[in-house]
């Protein structure tokens, strides 16, 4: 047996994960990482309890695996119950003593159980398992144990407890049991692994740590990100195992608490070309994969920078969608229009001269009383009548203004949402973006650079080492006297890289929200300023028509009273002067209701200005920079985050192991594995603004 044949927290990561939820046939055949794996017990849809399990051996070492499959919507949901029951109650549920009872049972079959593993509910089983018999435990997004179980542990050491419990940064679970305050109910050591992505369509996938691809059942190693055609399509890694960090040499998990600690590796040549090894194929590979992610990132960046102007015309066409399309909007500049049109109120007076010409030639009794009645009323209505016109002219002339204003906003106010709050650039979140990405993406090169010198470096110390072990051995062969070997290794020093600092981009990828607010908080100030008191003024100047009106109104109601008592024989010029004022009363009663359904449609267009503004801000917050490809250009960053994280805590590992090394060579190929971690750790912060929301 080696140690690279050794089970791994990888491969236990996987059967919990993943292949347990197939409920493979006993004596079936899982390869994993190039090993094999035969199932030797299947217990499955056996138990009451709903205790779902198999047993696994490592062909080429022996070792025995447990696996505890999670929760299962079975047909007596006893999962389910079990899981309600951990947080309901605080005795042990019957399934978990169903799986110690079913280890004690296999460990006696087969003499012993290296480890147990579980996802969910089966990491809860596991962890109990590994608490009551002190087995080994991996666990990926376990559920807490009982509660009676949690209490037992308190005032025991349990510093001698061999779990290990991978927790994803999306797991449902998890960070509901942090939010409700039951982590301390998961016993052994946390690890936090970066895989899962922030959507609910992968909700339970973020939990179990896997997706099955649909055709062929096997995981899917990465997932599709963004729509085909789109420059933000592609793929990010997903499986649980594979964001696992670990030794290039012992292949133990690397965590914050571990890396750069512990037990220092006695270096030789062999470690050195294991180091080589692990760089020429996992890690540039790792370097590579960061770079396809930040490359995608900058892509959706730099195509969203080439959209600006179509981002601008869209805007202002949901901005006419919005205002000028409004219902009530619509109508006043309708009723604007039409009164400017038809020249309505203009001339409102009835022809009452026509009649007045009468007055000499009709010589019938109560003529002269009708004249004077006419004459009279010509004379009260002419005031108002004056007054009219004006007053309709200021309000057509106001509600140009409005359409003035509305043409203000979207051609000149409504751009000025697109630059920079603090950084004066004209695309502000894109320019920023860019900028940031600039500097991230030299500093990508600089660390694959880096990265790839110390592959130099490290062969190249390799290569002094054989060469000394080559001379020793000769020396040795011929007699110490007959050669002179070199007392250390000794290679030329490495080139020093070092990445640059980014200005951009202080407050991450909260710009947008930043932007969006502080730039809606002024275009919607300067709506306001423009639009309420123009309204305030159409409204005020409606008011003052319909005064007027109804002082028209109440003359020719007066009016048509006197009228309606005088009758002159032998002639219609009474009949004729009474139609012509009916004909103002009607004329003047249907004004009057356009001119109130004016008010009501100011009134209300005041109040719904709040509500404009609001309906037009999604719009703002997509034109600044479309929502869906942030999203996408925010998880490309957080794939690329969590490869970098994996790659710190590895060259914090070399770094540590290589330093402060009898041989000068190995002690400076320490400080170059150092430096490369420093620069892993700049792009990382980096990155990491452009994650943060």
């Amino acid at each position: 047996m080696t140690g690279t044949d050794t089970m791994t927290d990888q491969e236990l990561i996987k059967l919990c994960g993943f292949q347990v939820y197939q409920h493979p046939r006993r004596k079936s055949i899982i390869k994993l990482s190039g090993h094999v794996y035969q199932v030797i017990e299947a217990n499955f849809d056996i138990e009451v309890s709903g205790l779902d399990a198999m047993v696994v051996e490592n062909k080429a070492t022996g070792e025995i695996s447990l696996i505890y499959e999670g929760t299962q919507k079975e047909k007596h949901n006893q999962d389910v119950l079990t899981d309600a029951d951990l947080v309901l109650s605080d005795a042990t549920p019957r399934q978990f003593k169903d799986a110690d009872q079913f280890f004690r049972k296999m460990k006696k079959k087969y003499g012993r159980i290296d480890h147990v593993a579980g996802n969910s509910l089966g990491g809860a089983l596991a962890n109990y398992v590994a608490v009551e018999e002190g087995v080994h435990s991996v666990t990926l997004d376990p559920a807490i144990l009982p509660q009676e179980v949690a209490d037992g542990m308190k005032g025991k050491k349990t510093d001698k407890l061999r779990i290990t419990n991978y927790c994803g940064s999306y797991d449902p679970l998890t960070l509901l049991e942090n939010a409700a305050g039951f982590g301390n109910r998961l016993p052994g050591e946390k690890v936090k692994l970066d895989f899962g992505i922030s959507w609910f369509k992968w909700f339970a996938n973020n939990h179990t740590g896997y997706i099955a691809d649909k055709q062929t059942g096997m995981p899917m190693e990465k997932v599709t990100i963004g729509q085909k055609g789109t420059v933000s399509y592609g793929k990010i890694r997903f499986s649980a195992d594979a964001w696992v960090p670990a030794s290039v040499w012992t292949g133990e998990t690397l965590t914050v608490a571990s890396a750069g600690k512990g037990q220092k590796i006695d270096i030789d040549t062999d470690h050195i070309g294991q180091l080589a090894q692990a760089l020429e194929t996992r890690i540039l590979a790792a370097c590579v994969e960061s770079f396809q992610y930040l490359k995608k990132s900058i892509e959706i960046v730099e195509t969203e920078g080439t959209r600006l102007d179509n981002r601008k015309t869209k805007l202002q066409h949901a901005f006419d969608a919005i205002t000028i399309e409004n219902q009530v909007l619509k109508e006043i500049l309708h009723i604007g229009e039409k009164w400017l049109a038809e020249k309505a109120l203009l001339a409102v007076s009835p022809d009452i001269s026509r009649f007045l010409k009468l007055k000499d030639a009709v010589h019938i009794p109560f003529a002269d009383q009708m004249f004077a009645a006419v004459e009279a009323a010509a004379a009260r209505l002419a005031g108002p009548l004056l007054e009219i016109p004006y007053t309709v002219q200021k309000i057509i002339h106001a509600i140009d203004k409005m359409k003035e204003a509305l043409a203000n906003l979207k051609y000149n106010q409504l751009p000025l949402i697109f630059w920079g709050i603090d950084n004066g650039f004209l695309d502000g979140i894109v320019d920023e973006l860019k900028a940031h990405y600039r500097v991230i993406e030299a500093n990508n090169k600089n660390v694959r650079r880096d990265v790839a010198f110390f592959l130099t470096h490290t062969k190249e110390v390799k290569t002094a080492m054989e060469k000394i072990d080559t001379e020793i051995g000769e020396a040795m062969q011929t007699g110490p006297g007959n050669a002179r070997v070199a007392a250390t290794v000794s290679v030329p020093p490495a080139e020093k890289i070092n990445c640059a600092a980014s200005p951009y981009l202080k407050s991450g990828m909260a710009i947008r929200r930043n932007q969006l607010n502080k730039s809606f908080q002024k275009f919607a100030g300067r709506f306001t300023a423009f639009m309420e008191p123009l309204i305030a003024a159409t409204l005020n100047e409606a008011y003052k028509l319909e005064a007027l009106l109804c002082e028209l109104d109440l003359y020719t109601k007066a009016l048509k009273w006197e009228m309606s008592v005088i009758h002159i024989p032998f002639t219609n010029v009474d009949s004729l002067i009474r139609s012509e004022f009916s004909a103002l009363d009607h004329f003047l009663r249907e004004k009057m209701e356009t001119v109130q359904h004016l008010q009501k449609l100011l009134l209300t267009l005041m109040k719904e200005l709040p509500e404009i503004l609001d309906a037009l801000k999604p719009y703002i917050e997509t034109a600044i920079f479309n929502g869906t490809q942030y999203e996408d250009v925010i998880l490309y960053n957080k794939a690329a985050l969590a490869v970098l994280e994996a790659m710190k805590l590895e060259f914090a590992d070399i770094a540590y192991q290589l330093q402060e090394n009898e041989s000068l060579a190995i002690s400076e190929l320490g400080k170059h594995a150092a430096n490369v971690n420093h620069n892993i750790g700049i792009l990382m912060e980096q990155v990491k603004m452009g994650t943060l929301i």
